[in-house]
């Protein structure tokens, strides 16, 4: 089967890869900021993208061309229902590799509740922030993010959306909802961006490191594993960006 033409894809070592990846989402920030005059970035957690907020925290591209953050709008795919100074959460991982290095306002960094009790009523909450955000940025009746950074998960999981979790994949109508990773995994309560707005996003980056992954990767990159939740990020209008090593 072969790729779809909305998607694109790198393949390269580790070190390469960080650098690519780097380069493709500061200038697809940069002509969000020239199109309309801002760019909203969604960010992935987990420990994978580490090097990559690393490498733009410390503009690793040329300075004429690095990433706009003074006019960037941080939130988060997905988040880990935990205090905000747990180890396991993402706003603190992004905290430490990437926003506590750059200079950007404060006003625009949107981190999902940090939660260990009523999840539904904090996706609520996230939803609600997402609409006053994006009031003026909507396609298809969903918030147009200009970039969504995605990562994968052995399982075939992207985001907090899981094989088996059949509430989170199938909600259409929620911006965002409670999810529930395997019981392997903790901590196992998470909020997570629902499909619809993952796929509504006119940029996903999906950025994959490491060797282990490299074959489940380039089977969902070319429509092999439909099933699986990685699989289901199928944009109608936006572009997918691979980032696979070599």
């Amino acid at each position: 089967m072969t790729m779809q033409p909305h998607i694109a894809c790198t393949k390269a070592t580790e070190a390469q890869l960080v650098t690519a990846a780097a380069s493709c989402i500061t200038s697809l920030a940069s002509k969000a900021v020239e199109t309309h005059g801002s760019c909203t970035l969604a960010l992935s957690g987990g420990s994978s993208p580490r090097k990559l907020y690393n490498h733009l925290a410390r503009k690793a591209v040329p300075a004429s061309s690095g990433m706009p953050w003074q006019q960037t709008q941080l939130f988060w795919g997905d988040e880990r229902c935990v205090p905000s100074g747990a180890p396991e959460s993402n706003y603190r991982m992004a905290q430490k590799e990437l926003f506590d290095r750059i200079v950007i306002p404060e006003s625009n960094i949107h981190p999902m509740p940090h939660v260990t009790s009523n999840y539904a009523q904090a996706a609520e909450r996230y939803g609600e922030e997402l609409a006053a955000a994006f009031e003026n940025r909507m396609r298809n009746d969903l918030p147009l993010f200009d970039i969504i950074i995605l990562g994968l998960g052995p399982d075939g999981h992207t985001a907090s959306l899981f094989p088996g979790d059949a509430m989170a994949l199938s909600e259409k109508s929620a911006w965002v909802t409670e999810a529930t990773a395997p019981e392997a995994m903790s901590p196992r309560h998470r909020l997570t961006l629902t499909l619809p707005v993952i796929n509504n996003a006119n940029a996903i980056v999906f950025y994959v490191p490491g060797k282990a992954k490299k074959v489940l990767a380039e089977e969902i990159m070319h429509g092999k594993r439909p099933l699986l939740p990685a699989g289901m990020v199928t944009p109608a209008e936006g572009t997918l960006h691979w980032f696979i090593s070599s």
